[in-house]
C-alpha cells in the first residue's frame, strides 16, 4: 500500500512541475532571421571559397605578425608599405655623420689692404669647411640635434727676403631643429634651421728664414723702438665672435639600409661688428669690414637607421 501512495505521489509532482513550466515560442524576428540565415547558407553552398571571402572583405584585413608593433622603425627593400603613405628607405630613428659647405667670402677690402700694405696676394674668396652633426626624430616628422663646421683660406708670397703667410680662418655650430617630408622612397626633403654661434681669425706670420734660439732671444732684448735688429720673424693672431641663424632646405637618399648622401642650401646668418676684433684679448681698432652673411652649399654623408 506505501509503495503505491509513493507511486502516486511521484506522478503527481511530476505532472506539477510540467504544467508549471512554460512552452517556449520563438518571436517572428528571430524567425526570420533563422530563414534569413538558412537561406545564406543555402546561397553559399553553391559558392567556392574565394568567392565568400572576396565577399566578406577577409583579403583587405592584414594578419598580425608577431612585429606589427613596430611598423614604424621597419626597412622595407621589397617596397611594400612600411609607414605612413607608403614610403620606405629612408632614416627613421637617428642618424650622423660628415658634413662639407661652400661658404662665399666678402673679403675685397681686406684682400686690398694686404696687397697695399704688406705685398700678400688674394685670400680666395670662397671657403670650404668641413665638420659633422647628428640627430634624432622626436615625433610627427620633426628632428633635432647638432652640427658644427669649420675652414680656412690661406696666402703665402715672398715679396722679397721676407716670407708672410695671411690665413682667415672660420667655424661655426649650433644646435637644429628640421622638419621631415618622404615624397618618394628612400628620399627625404627637410626645412631647417641652425642656431649657435661661431669664431674667425685671422693669423699674420712671417719668417726670414730659419728660426734659432738665440735669434728669438735678441728679438726680445729689444729696449728701445729705436734699437735696430736683424730680427724680422713676427706672427699675430686676431680673433672674433659671432652669432648665427642658418636656416636651410636640403635633400637626402638613402643608396643603403645605413647610408645616405644629401645636399642643400641655406644663408649663413652672422651677427659681428669690426669693433669686436681682439689680439691677445686685447681690443684692435680699424679693423676692415669681414662680412660672412651669405648664401652658403652643403653635401653631407650620413650613417643611421
Amino acid at each position: 500500500m506505501k509503495k503505491l501512495m509513493g507511486i502516486f505521489v511521484l506522478a503527481l509532482f511530476t505532472t506539477f512541475v510540467m504544467a508549471a513550466t512554460p512552452e517556449y515560442t520563438p518571436s517572428s524576428s528571430q524567425l526570420a532571421w533563422a530563414a534569413s540565415a538558412d537561406t545564406d547558407t543555402t546561397e553559399q553552398a553553391g559558392k567556392s571559397l574565394d568567392e565568400i571571402v572576396e565577399e566578406e572583405g577577409w583579403k583587405l584585413k592584414k594578419p598580425f605578425t608577431g612585429s606589427d608593433w613596430d611598423w614604424n622603425w621597419n626597412w622595407d627593400e621589397k617596397g611594400e608599405k612600411g609607414g605612413k603613405g607608403g614610403k620606405t628607405g629612408f632614416f627613421r630613428g637617428g642618424a650622423g655623420g660628415w658634413d662639407v659647405f661652400i661658404l662665399p667670402l666678402k673679403i675685397e677690402d681686406l684682400n686690398q689692404q694686404l696687397l697695399t700694405n704688406i705685398g700678400v696676394g688674394d685670400l680666395d674668396e670662397q671657403m670650404f669647411l668641413t665638420g659633422g652633426g647628428g640627430w634624432g626624430f622626436v615625433g610627427r616628422g620633426v628632428r633635432i640635434g647638432g652640427m658644427g663646421a669649420g675652414g680656412y683660406v690661406k696666402t703665402v708670397a715672398r715679396p722679397y727676403q721676407i716670407q708672410k703667410q695671411v690665413t682667415l680662418s672660420v667655424g661655426f655650430g649650433g644646435f637644429t631643429i628640421d622638419k621631415v617630408f618622404h615624397p618618394f622612397n628612400r628620399s627625404e626633403v627637410s626645412l631647417g634651421l641652425m642656431i649657435g654661434g661661431g669664431s674667425a681669425s685671422l693669423d699674420l706670420v712671417q719668417w726670414s728664414g730659419a728660426i734659432d734660439w738665440q735669434d728669438i732671444l735678441d728679438g726680445y732684448s729689444i729696449d728701445s723702438v729705436t734699437t735696430r735688429h736683424d730680427f724680422h720673424d713676427y706672427q699675430t693672431k686676431l680673433s672674433t665672435e659671432f652669432f648665427t641663424l642658418m636656416p636651410s632646405i636640403g635633400f637626402r637618399y638613402n643608396i643603403f639600409r645605413w647610408f645616405a648622401v644629401g645636399g642643400g642650401v641655406g644663408y649663413f646668418y652672422t651677427h659681428m661688428n669690426s669693433t669686436d676684433w681682439e689680439m691677445e684679448k686685447k681690443p684692435v681698432t680699424g679693423m676692415p669690414k669681414l662680412d660672412f652673411c651669405n648664401v652658403i652649399y652643403r653635401v653631407n654623408f650620413y650613417f643611421g637607421g
